[in-house]
């Protein structure tokens, strides 16, 4: 797969990008990935629970090439959606060692609860 868009560098100033907003208000940039079953601009709402929304997965050079993922931050839809009504849930993942590909570790779901995955712990505290 090659990408539309891709920066690509050698230092810090030159591999990365920024979104700005400069006004008068409260609100800031944004980055927004928009998913359908159908043609743009159709709004057949054919969208299923389980879905991929959207994702960001981060990759790392491991000697070999440049397709061993370290984590993946995905949002999925989390039950059948209607007008006006679109449950999502977000779901976290890392890779284990040994491993080159990523796992659930955590999922805030649409009820707004948040599973952490079998073998995981949950440490709440204070810095």
């Amino acid at each position: 797969i090659v990408p539309e868009l891709q920066v690509l560098g050698t230092s810090f100033a030159d591999s990365w990008a920024t979104l700005g907003r400069f006004s008068a208000d409260a609100l800031g940039p944004n980055l927004a990935f928009v998913k359908s079953r159908s043609a743009i601009g159709s709004f057949a709402n054919n969208m299923q629970s389980g879905d991929n929304v959207g994702r960001l997965r981060f990759f790392l050079d491991d000697g070999t090439d440049y397709g061993s993922e370290v984590a993946e931050m995905l949002v999925e839809v989390d039950a059948a959606p209607g007008a006006n009504d679109t449950p999502g849930r977000f779901v976290f993942k890392t890779t284990a060692d040994a491993s080159a590909a990523p796992t659930e570790r955590m999922r805030i779901d649409s009820a707004g609860d948040v599973i952490v995955a079998a073998g995981g712990s949950l440490v709440v505290g204070k810095g």
